[in-house]
């Protein structure tokens, strides 16, 4: 995983690979991840705590390898072209998709740019992923993808 690798166009191929996971998103009852209580461990006589962290749903693996593995890769702090007029080069690209209306009007490049910048937000906050699966923002986006798909 290198942000240093060089931008090429998302293939159709890899596209549909990372759509097929959008029907288990989709499914009644489907769970992106649960919580599970970690026990403290003895180490040299004290008991050291765990730090909640979730466990994925293999999809949620799926999506992130798909992410790093795949065409998908983009460097997700760089401006697109049809990005907003203003829109900075730095974290707050995050922010330029925040809701299923927003999702609704995204680019390829700007959907393949949010699921990159969602998995290095899950380096950082455990769960982001889940939350943004649970919030409908993944789906939205899966959804606006596969809108484009079609024309392409």
């Amino acid at each position: 995983m290198s942000i240093n690798k060089p931008t090429k166009k998302w293939s159709t191929n890899d596209i549909d690979k990372m759509l097929a996971l959008l029907p288990i998103m989709e499914a009644e009852g489907f769970k992106a991840a649960s919580w599970p209580k970690r026990e403290p461990v003895e180490v040299n006589g004290e008991l050291i705590q765990h730090v909640p962290y979730p466990e994925y749903h293999s999809v949620v693996d799926q999506f992130r390898e798909f992410c790093y593995e795949t065409s998908c890769f983009m460097e997700p702090y760089e401006v697109l072209p049809e990005d907003p007029a203003g829109t900075e080069p730095d974290t707050s690209l995050f922010n330029l998709l925040q809701n299923a209306s927003d999702m609704s009007h995204a680019t390829v490049d700007q959907i393949r740019r949010y699921f990159i910048l969602c998995t290095r937000a899950e380096r950082f906050c455990d769960g982001a992923i889940e939350g943004a699966i649970e919030t409908g923002l993944i789906p939205a986006a899966l959804c606006q993808l596969r809108r484009l798909r079609e024309s392409m």
